[in-house]
This record gives C-alpha cells, structure tokens and sequence, in this order.
C-alpha cells in the first residue's frame, strides 16, 4: 500500500538520481530529497514534534519549504500553512486555532517570527537549525491517509 511519507522513499529508491525538485539553477535528486526530509524528521522528532503534532510553517516558497512538508510526513505531524503576508495578529490567530507546538520560519520571515517569540511560550526554530546533526528516532513508513496533513490558511475567505 502506498502512503504519503513512502510516496518520496519508494521514487528514491526507484529512481534515485532522477531530477526530483528544480530551483535557482540547483538540482536535488530524488534521493537527496529523502536524505535531507529525513535528517530534517529526525531533528524535529528530537524538538519532540511526532504524530498528530502541529507545527506551523511561515517560510516562503522555496526548496526548504518542500523538504520541510516532506520530512512533517514522515512524522505523522500536521502543518500548518501560515501566509507570510499576514500581519502579527492574523498569524498569532491562526496559531492559536491549530495549536502548533512549533513555528518554523525562514530568513525571509525573520521579523514576523522575532516578534512572535514571547507569544505564549511557541517554540520557534529557524529552518537551518533543522538540518543540523541528528540522533535517531524512527520514522513512519505508512500514516493513516483519513488523518489530518495539513492545515491551510487563505486570505479573503470568511470560513
């Protein structure tokens, strides 16, 4: 049976130095992707973050952005998509709502998130500090494909 965190491990392994993700000239393999998600799970997975857990996201699009969604599938946890053009109200709301245990940014958001660090004890972490060194902690190979991924968030809708 197929599922969405082995969907990456079954391309590596099938077609692992195929082009998998293009950006600014750079190419990632479809075995570097799984590489780095993992090392990346494994990172969250020692902040404490596993199955069911939510953990927002306020990056722009980029290669990071994509291997951060990957290696939350790997564990089991939801992300929560926050739109990096709201302003500090509207984010702080949306963190209250789907209660993330963890903020994840990037340089590009660096402003927003300094100004949500002492909003209700949030653990906030860069996106560089999650691709550090690692211990290991398993990983999922088969999640429960009625669970909840991910939780978006869109500018002009009323619910």
């Amino acid at each position: 049976m197929s599922s969405i965190p082995a969907w990456l491990s079954q391309r590596s392994l099938q077609k692992s130095d195929r082009p998998a993700l293009l950006f600014e000239r750079k190419t990632w393999t479809f075995a570097d992707l799984e590489a780095i998600s993992s090392s990346m799970a494994l990172k969250l997975a020692e902040m404490g973050i596993g199955q069911g857990s939510c953990v927002a996201v306020l990056m722009a699009n980029h290669p990071g952005y994509i291997l951060l969604l990957h290696a939350l599938s790997k564990l089991g946890a939801i992300a929560a998509l926050i739109n990096i053009r709201f302003s500090t109200q509207e984010v702080e709301w949306q963190l209250q709502d789907c209660q993330a245990q963890l903020l994840v940014y990037d340089r590009t958001t660096n402003e927003i998130a300094s100004q949500l660090q002492a909003w209700r004890s949030l653990e906030i972490a860069e996106l560089e500090s999650i691709t550090t060194a690692h211990t290991a902690f398993p990983l999922l190979t088969d999640i429960d494909l009625e669970a909840v991924q991910a939780i978006v968030y869109t500018s002009g809708t009323t619910g």
